[in-house]
């Protein structure tokens, strides 16, 4: 018999034989899979983030299906709306849970803590916290390398090259807590997102004491209480030296914001108050003033004056009060037909026209001492006898002195005022003084040589 005949033979045997055993084998030790675990499996979002604490997206799936109650399993990408519609499928019950994002718990940035070492090892937070607290003064804080940065499969977090601390984006963060296995610091933590993402959270790890917290880093909490004891939801625990906000109690009223005196405690997402606007100016029916701004005292309507229009921004103009006009019929005084007009009234009477209240003429008793001036310089000269006596003569010159003026003038009564007076009597004018002959100049120097000097 041909030799490779018997070799075919043998082989196609012996296959046969281990296909029986091997189906004997499977038939007996076989493993019927619950089908639900494919269907589970296409609800889930298929990250494979390891967010929920399996391998994986189809481990999480069989082990939802071999649950008797979901309870608070939760797929952290899903979310609650994912849980519920497995709950539906599966027949079971699901608990609603809020969503969470990752929160960074540290504020130590480049100008609130300044470096003490300078790290030139490998880039990783793991190799650099095995080796020493950090290149700062604070042990606690952020170490700044970005191994959560590394592990995120969202793209959710970021590291900001002005302060050397991760940033995390809300709107991409599913909070699968990969990056908080990743923190060595365990300074990122999971937190509910909020009613429309508002958060007050304290954003700093340190349990060292006020003091030296407060040295290490200008935004550290220094354990006061102060922002306990102003919480009226009893939302804040002080322990090791360091506030914690407990979300669930906290009622976001940002008291405590206020109350931290170094600045620890931040609000997260609250919109920023603008600015009051500027006050529009509005019209009134009467007055043209801008709204908001101090009314002056009511005037009569006969002592208003018509307001003009005012740019916006100026102080408003205060009603102006007019003065009632004396009548046309009013009769003018007897007293001002009998007093005698000098050329030099027609400046009061203009002022009179412009004013309607003239309450002292001034002008006329001011000039009339420059009558005087002239005389002066004869007072001086007391060694002249002779020319002394015309100096007797000089106080007939305070004649205008005596003329009065009436107080007040209407601008209609002026006119007839100037028709009624006399005509104003020209004044001679004063003759110059004669010089002194000569001969007399001799006879002056002749009396003094004889007297002696004596006048």
């Amino acid at each position: 018999m041909n030799p490779i005949l018997i070799t075919v033979i043998i082989l196609t045997a012996i296959g046969l034989l281990v296909a029986a055993i091997l189906f004997l084998v499977a038939s007996k030790f076989k493993v019927e899979e619950d089908a639900r675990i494919d269907k589970v499996e296409a609800l889930l979002p298929g990250a494979n983030c390891g967010g929920c604490g399996c391998a994986g997206c189809r481990d999480f799936a069989t082990k939802l299906v071999a649950m008797e109650d979901l309870g608070d399993a939760l797929c952290p990408v899903g979310g609650s709306d994912t849980m519920s519609k497995i709950a539906a499928l599966l027949g079971k019950s699901a608990v609603a849970q809020a969503p969470r994002v990752a929160v960074v718990r540290c504020n130590g940035s480049c100008e609130n803590r300044p470096l003490t070492s300078n790290y030139e090892g490998y880039k990783s937070c793991k190799v650099k916290a095995s080796l020493y607290s950090g290149d700062t003064a604070c042990r606690f804080g952020c170490l700044g390398c970005g191994d959560c940065t590394a592990v995120c499969k969202f793209d959710a977090i970021k590291m900001d090259a002005a302060t050397g601390l991760p940033v995390v984006d809300e709107a991409k963060c599913t909070g699968c807590g990969a990056c908080t296995k990743a923190c060595p610091k365990a300074i990122i933590e999971l937190r509910p997102k909020g009613p429309r993402g508002l958060k007050v959270v304290v954003k700093c790890s340190s349990k060292d004491k006020g003091a030296v917290a407060r040295k290490a880093c200008k935004a550290a909490c220094i354990g006061c209480a102060k922002c306990q004891k102003v919480c009226p939801h009893d939302a804040i625990v002080v322990e090791d030296n360091l506030a914690y906000i407990d979300a669930a109690k906290c009622k976001l009223c940002a008291k405590c914001v206020d109350e931290c005196p170094t600045g620890a405690i931040h609000k997260l997402n609250f919109p920023v108050k603008k600015a009051a606007p500027a006050a529009v100016p509005v019209v009134g029916k009467e007055t043209d003033e801008p709204s908001g701004t101090p009314k002056p005292p009511k005037v009569s309507r006969e002592a208003k004056a018509p307001a003009a229009a005012q740019p916006a921004g100026r102080k408003p103009r205060e009603p102006k009060v007019t003065v009632e006009e004396a009548p046309e019929s009013r009769p003018v005084p007897k007293s001002a037909a009998s007093f005698k007009v000098v050329p030099k009234q027609e400046k009061s009477i203009e002022t009179v026209k412009e004013t309607p209240r003239v309450e002292k003429p001034a002008e006329p008793v001011k000039e009339a001492p420059k009558a005087e001036k002239p005389v002066e310089p004869v007072k001086e000269a007391p060694k002249e006898e002779k020319p002394a006596e015309p100096l007797k003569e000089a106080p007939k010159v305070a004649a205008p002195m005596e003329v009065e003026f009436p107080v007040e003038k209407s601008e209609e009564s002026a006119a007839p005022v100037a028709a009624a007076a006399p005509a104003p009597k020209k004044r001679a004018p004063r003759k110059p003084k004669a010089a002194p002959k000569a001969e007399d100049r001799e006879e002056v120097i002749d009396l003094d040589l004889f007297s002696g000097g004596v006048s």
